[in-house]
């Protein structure tokens, strides 16, 4: 096992592969760029010898999935030398190359599984967009890599430096089934301590992972947990812990069962306008930006059917990662379940609240562990743990239950500064992330150079209209600053 390079996956890394035909996981980078002065546009073979340049560097796009016999632990990726070019593909659009048809482009993509018997990414060189552009769509899944290993990987890959770098070329062994039977066979036997310690700490903490809180008997095992604690501190005379604010997703026509389609649509608000929102109002970018998703996602409800009295609930993902989080890839994820102020008419009390919101989770988020989403997956033992993700994943998307969440919302920090790609300028870099169970709606937004890039995916059956959505939020974002102004 010495000449092999293994990287175990976590429980958390696992439940991306717990996939259905309507909830797959796994999500694209969009980066355009321009033509070069004499008009030429990036070739795939250019984007070839870049990856086989860097690939070095870039671990997860090294990684093959390989599965431990008898399910007896989650699987594992195995270090191998891709095949490059069959990673690499071309795609013309038809004139006009607009937006819309590369958001069409990238839901294609989104729709289709990535094959398991190769490393869990493609790279998809888009021809044929409007005024000469090009768009260079990056695939990766998530059991290898989350939002900010993802940003690392595509700035590592997309990048113009002239230092050269040797690739890492290992030969494609295959791990032997005995060994891989003994390391399953250690790690379940540990298992009941691991699960058994996981559980201690997350039980009050169950109806803060967005995959369990809305299933049946989740909420009260979590409510009396947090009871016995509250009682066992008064009883030895430690800190009572205050009772936290539950929030509950009301029920929209941006949540119920997913389809297999979906929708890709992206727009820009100038970064400025968010600064001057969040220098005027004393709150900080991230409050400007959920108000401003907020404010426009009320006005596409009103237009279609109406709002909520009860704020909508957003999972807002945040990164925990540190230096051991596997070498920099594989998931360090916590998340904050967030009221947002779609309820509220007034543009300035959308903000406050948004405010007074994020402030408040983030004081619950000091009492949750920052390994709350990881060991929530913990405490099932490996062999069941496909079926249990898989009948957890059904349920939510069935209908039958409330939505865990109403939306998810995650902001990403981009190049605060204008990039070349393949030596040509990037004037766009759009992200399109994945929807789950219930959920149908993801706004995942990358601050680039002067811009806030704003990427939504969509269920397309649920949310045909996100292209007008996207519009909605850069009309309330001019509005908030109009208002300023």
């Amino acid at each position: 096992m010495s000449q092999l390079a293994l990287h175990q996956l976590s429980a958390f890394d696992a439940q991306f592969l717990a996939e259905t035909d309507t909830t797959l996981a796994h999500y694209t980078g969009i980066t355009i760029v321009a033509p070069a002065p004499d008009g030429s546009t990036v070739t795939r073979d250019a984007i070839i010898a870049r990856v086989q340049q860097r690939i070095g560097l870039l671990t997860p796009l090294r990684w093959k999935l390989h599965t431990v016999p008898l399910g007896l632990d989650h699987p594992v990726f195995v270090e191998v030398d891709p095949d490059v070019p069959a990673h690499v593909q071309e795609i013309t659009l038809d004139a006009p190359g607009d937006e819309r048809q590369l958001g069409a482009a990238v839901a294609s993509i989104l729709e289709v599984q990535l094959p398991r018997d190769r490393p869990l990414w493609r790279i998809d060189l888009v021809h044929g967009l409007a005024d000469g552009r090009s768009a260079i769509l990056t695939t990766l899944h998530h059991a290898a890599a989350d939002g900010v290993a993802a940003a690392h990987i595509f700035g590592t890959l997309m990048v113009d430096h002239d230092a050269p770098v040797r690739p890492a070329r290992r030969a494609a062994l295959v791990p032997r089934r005995r060994e891989l039977l003994a390391r399953g066979t250690r790690g379940l036997l540990l298992h009941p301590v691991r699960g058994t310690r996981a559980g201690l700490k997350v039980l009050p903490h169950l109806d803060q992972s967005p995959s369990l809180r809305s299933i049946p008997g989740v909420p009260q095992v979590a409510g009396a947990a947090r009871t016995a604690g509250r009682l066992a501190a008064w009883a030895t005379g430690g800190p009572v812990s205050a009772r936290p604010t539950v929030v509950a997703a009301p029920r929209t026509r941006i949540n119920g069962p997913l389809s297999s389609r979906r929708i890709v649509a992206f727009g820009r608000v100038p970064v400025q306008v968010v600064k001057d929102l969040k220098n005027a109002h004393g709150v900080t970018f991230n409050d400007v930006v959920v108000a401003g998703v907020s404010g426009g996602l009320r006005r596409r409800l009103e237009a279609t059917g109406g709002v909520p009295d009860a704020p909508l609930v957003a999972f807002v993902p945040t990164s925990v990662r540190g230096t051991t989080a596997a070498g920099g890839f594989g998931n360090a994820i916590s998340s904050f379940v967030v009221p947002i102020p779609t309820h509220l008419e007034e543009p300035d009390r959308r903000i406050g609240f948004a405010r007074r919101a994020m402030v408040a989770a983030k004081e619950r988020h000091r009492a949750i562990p920052t390994s709350l989403l990881a060991d929530t997956n913990g405490l099932i033992p490996p062999p069941l743990f496909g079926a249990v993700a898989g009948v957890a994943m059904k349920l939510m998307d069935s209908g039958q239950v409330a939505p865990p969440v109403n939306l998810t919302i995650s902001n990403v920090p981009g190049p605060p500064v204008q990039i070349t790609a393949f030596g040509r300028e990037v004037v766009g870099q759009y992200p399109a992330s994945l929807i789950f169970g219930g959920v149908g709606l993801n706004v995942t937004v990358v601050s680039y150079a002067d811009a806030l890039e704003i990427g939504m995916v969509g269920d397309r059956e649920l949310l045909p209209d996100l292209w007008e959505l996207v519009e909605d939020v850069r009309e309330e974002f001019a509005a908030l600053h109009a208002a300023i102004s």
